[in-house]
């Protein structure tokens, strides 16, 4: 069977604008695709997920094609003229008056779009669920 696969047009080497995916920043900026892996959309259909670099970063986003625009001379200026999004003092300090749990799960759960994603997220899953039961367990006594 022989399945279309949305790639919006894009190749890996890119330069490309797109809405930073940490959720800190969730500013736009530009970057380059460095990788492309085959997935699927929220509505399962196929498509090309995109593994983006932000200039001067070196953690790599994943990204989908709809996230994405190829970097025009004009939007290379927008960007780069755009004032840099700073984080808060509330957002840069931690909450002093908030404990913080010692027995918390500190584990990130795995990175979408990867081609084994769905077997670390299972194997993910099972040590939290292994978490939560030590967890309760410590509690009952």
């Amino acid at each position: 069977m022989d399945e279309e696969r949305r790639s919006g047009g894009f190749k890996v080497t890119d330069r490309v604008v797109y809405t930073h995916r940490d959720p800190k920043r969730r500013d736009r900026v530009l970057g380059t695709i460095v990788d492309q892996a085959f997935g699927r959309d929220s509505r399962h259909l196929p498509i090309w997920r995109f593994g983006v670099v932000a200039d001067g970063e070196t953690t790599k986003w994943p990204a989908d094609p709809e996230d994405l625009q190829l970097a025009s001379p004009q939007l290379i200026e927008e960007i780069t003229q755009a004032p840099a999004q700073l984080p808060s003092k509330e957002a840069a300090a931690p909450a002093t008056d908030i404990p913080l749990d010692p027995d918390a799960f500190d584990e990130e759960p795995p990175e979408s779009g990867t081609p084994d994603y769905a077997v670390e997220m299972r194997e993910y899953r099972k040590r939290l669920r292994r978490h939560e039961i030590l967890k309760k367990r410590d509690e009952q006594k």
